[in-house]
């Protein structure tokens, strides 16, 4: 890296940190000091009860600093009000903290608590509020630059701009909005919206359905029991035990899912792992991989340069069609339609419940046919040749600028095997018979 390169990123990282305290007030341009930085660090604190009864809603403005708000037994709001500035000496500190109040209102249905300058003009500070409410209080809080902790409300709506956010044991709804800085939630009652910029986001314990946008971090979530949705742009996302249907989608990192009744996956040159998915799954990815294991529901794949690993695949229909990767099917059982451009395709049924049919080009395809399984199969290759390895010889063979066989054609009206492919050869060979088993190394890929 060049000088004025290094000089050039520098620059902009200086800038980033100057923009930031700005905005939270810890640097104010053009009040004397050098690169605007203030002095001293001074701290006050005043506290406030107010009776009852309290509104079914609570509604907290803070202009910059943290929001805390817990629940107990009580038929009031205790209020702790914290001041944070910075400033030459003591003197200019208690004169600025005069001017930072916290403003009340009340009325039948809310109570409003708003904290900031009483004229707008201070620079260089933080305000901070630490709320103690009833159990059966919802809140809304607008907070800047801060954290803000919510835990044992009845809902909650958490705005928080350039913040942390996290909320616990929440009885109904919870929303969050933010930005930065991680998101943490844990027992969630009813349904949950975090949108989440920047920032990784933990999610635990969600009882209604749960959304959840981000994009450049993670996303974590375990035990949602209803919906999931998950909206992610590069962002990394691995989910478990989801009660009701998941809807995924993310680009450029990795995604995975353990335990979901229905699945369906969006992604853009990602690398993709479901698991233990009771119904279906439907994927959709470019550039990127697939492994997916014990699905009950049936599987549909579209990709583009996606390679596939599927075992222990059931359900009314197994769909894949892809493109310069290889596919690996392995004790499946149902309908299947496979077409695949540009790859190699494996193929270990645990029975013939449906029709196989497999459609490829520049496709070699590798079957390991069960013991005892008796089903018709007729295979084609054109510029290719067909390898069959089973003790029992096929019906006919034959070879004339395509290699073609047929087999066990007294099964006739039973689900069977059709393969046509092109400049790949076709492989038909005992299960277990693999070389790669009888060296002892793991079949699956595992």
């Amino acid at each position: 890296m060049r000088a004025r390169e290094i000089v050039l990123a520098l620059f902009i990282i200086l800038a980033g940190i100057s923009l930031t305290a700005v905005k939270s007030g810890r640097l104010h341009l053009g009040e004397g000091d050098f690169f605007g930085w203030s002095g001293q660090e001074f701290r006050y604190e005043e506290s406030r009860d107010i009776p009852g009864p309290v509104p079914a809603r609570i509604e907290v403005a803070n202009a910059r600093g943290f929001v805390t708000i817990e629940a107990a037994e009580t038929d009031t709001v205790k209020v702790v009000f914290s001041k944070h500035l910075w400033r030459k000496n003591e003197a200019e500190a208690k004169a600025a903290a005069a001017g930072l109040r916290l403003t009340v209102t009340q009325s039948e249905d809310r109570l409003i608590l708003s904290a900031g300058a009483a004229d707008g003009s201070a620079k260089r500070f933080e305000t901070g509020l630490k709320l103690i409410i009833p159990s059966s209080t919802s809140v809304l809080v607008k907070n800047a630059y801060g954290p803000v902790r919510a835990a044992g409300l009845a809902g909650a709506e958490l705005i928080n701009s350039h913040g942390s956010v996290s909320a616990a044991r929440i009885a109904g709804t919870l929303v969050v909005r933010t930005s930065y800085e991680p998101v943490d939630v844990d027992g969630i009652g009813g349904d949950c919206r975090i949108e989440a910029s920047h920032g990784e986001v933990n999610v635990r314990s969600v009882s209604g359905d749960l959304l959840v946008e981000n994009s450049y971090e993670k996303i974590r979530v375990e035990d949602a029991a209803k919906a999931l949705t998950v909206s992610g742009n590069h962002s990394d996302v691995l989910v478990k035990n989801v009660g009701g249907r998941a809807e995924i989608g993310s680009s450029y990192e990795p995604i995975k899912v353990v335990g979901a009744a229905d699945i369906r996956v969006r992604g853009l040159q990602c690398d993709i792992e479901l698991e233990d998915i009771r119904g279906a799954a439907d994927v959709a990815d470019d550039h990127g991989s697939l492994r997916v294991k014990n699905i009950a529901g049936g599987l549909k794949v579209e990709g583009r340069d996606l390679g596939v690993w599927a075992a222990e695949i059931g359900g009314p229909e197994i769909r894949i069609s892809t493109s310069y990767q290889d596919v690996d099917l392995l004790d499946f059982s149902g309908p299947v339609v496979i077409v695949l451009n540009h790859g190699d395709l494996r193929l270990r049924p645990k029975d013939l419940s449906g029709t196989v049919d497999v459609q490829g080009s520049y496709a070699a395809v590798d079957i390991e046919w069960p013991a005892g399984l008796r089903a018709p199969l007729s295979a084609r290759t054109v510029s290719g040749e067909i390898d069959w390895r089973l003790t029992e010889k096929p019906a006919s063979q034959s070879a004339n600028g395509s290699s073609e066989v047929t087999a066990f054609p007294e099964a006739a009206g039973r689900p069977g095997l059709t393969i046509v492919t092109s400049y790949g050869d076709v492989t038909v060979r005992p299960a277990g018979s693999r070389s790669d088993e009888n060296t002892g190394a793991d079949a699956d890929g595992e």
